[in-house]
């Protein structure tokens, strides 16, 4: 490598791995002009509780199939 490409690979580099500062998530905002209006005001009515978590089951159908394709569980 030449003098002048190794200082400049490791400038690259050294920018590089600190990221960008202006790398942070954003919230969604709604269109200038439009009004994000909420669903409900507090908890959703009739939320009913979860007893565990979602689980798909085929049973014992072998050739169980969504449109047209067998459904790997």
């Amino acid at each position: 490598m030449t003098r002048i490409a190794v200082p400049l690979l490791f400038t690259l580099c050294i920018a590089v791995a600190s990221g960008d500062p202006r790398g942070q998530e954003k919230v969604w905002q709604p269109a200038p002009g439009h009004t994000q209006l909420p669903l409900w005001p507090g908890a959703a009515p009739d939320a009913q509780p979860v007893p565990g978590p979602e689980v798909f089951d085929n049973g014992t159908d072998e050739d169980f199939r969504v449109a047209g394709k067998p459904v790997a569980a």
